[in-house]
């Protein structure tokens, strides 16, 4: 099973900085199943269960982010969509929005 945490926190925070050091070490020690995603000022993100090509994290473009699961691009006219990646610019549009979009044209 694909599984994700966040540990998002104010930098600017010592204490909160040391709790979530403190946590994501103690999820490393539980389970060397969980990678580092995303170790960003004030983010980290683990996932454990990656299955390629199904779920599996994509990292956005200049490690700005991460989407976690299956993403798919669709095709105009298409009822279906096909495995998708994420580019420079869809990827910055992701990140600059604060959202992710359904389709990605």
């Amino acid at each position: 099973m694909f599984r994700y945490v966040a540990f998002v926190w104010d930098d600017f925070d010592l204490a909160a900085r040391e709790r979530a050091d403190l946590l994501a070490q103690r999820l490393r020690d539980f389970s060397p199943e969980w990678q580092l995603q995303v170790d960003a000022r004030g983010a980290r993100v683990f996932c454990a269960g990656v299955r390629p090509g199904s779920s599996e994290p994509r990292l956005l473009h200049g490690g700005c982010g991460v989407v976690l699961g299956t993403l798919f691009q669709r095709d105009v006219g298409s009822a279906s969509g096909r495995p998708g990646s994420l580019s420079a610019a869809p990827s910055t549009g992701v990140a600059g929005s604060c959202r992710v979009p359904l389709a990605l044209n």
